[in-house]
């Protein structure tokens, strides 16, 4: 079952990315998993996308502490893995990919959820940083026009 989800991924990546921008793009989640599930803030900040970090900076300490405080599974964060991309987007240098993560919350795996995250490329697939689903939707953050994935 686990095969018939990596060839759907593989299939929908290969159909969307060159071999470079899937190289970069599994890279750059590998990292994003790597730091939820160790807990490692600074890692975490320096791939989710810099509008997103700017944005909870601008409201202050507290609040970019409660975005972006991760905890490990045994410190009673929760785990995330089997990500799996269920859309990309390309336009111009800008490439969006819509990822869903099973995101397991205590140690026994009895909470679990859906975790929805989008990697957003701006040089056409070079590098890659995240954003979570509320935060990709927040006018705020990002307006309408650089959105191209509807969620």
């Amino acid at each position: 079952m686990k095969f018939n989800y990596i060839f759907l991924v593989l299939l929908l990546t290969a159909c969307s990315l060159n071999s470079t921008q899937e190289a970069a793009l599994n890279n750059a989640v590998i990292n994003y998993v790597d730091a939820h599930n160790k807990g490692a803030v600074m890692e975490y900040v320096s791939i989710a996308h810099p509008k997103v970090v700017a944005y909870y900076n601008s409201l202050g300490e507290d609040e970019f502490k409660d975005k972006f405080e991760l905890f490990s599974q045994v410190e009673g964060g929760d785990f995330i893995q089997d990500g799996t991309v269920w859309e990309i987007e390309s336009q111009g240098k800008s490439i969006h990919a819509k990822y869903t993560f099973l995101s397991i919350g205590d140690i026994n795996g009895l909470r679990s959820s859906e975790l929805e995250i989008i990697a957003i490329s701006e040089d056409n697939g070079l590098s890659w940083f995240f954003v979570d689903a509320p935060d990709y939707r927040n006018e705020k953050i990002f307006d309408n026009d650089f959105r191209l994935l509807e969620l």
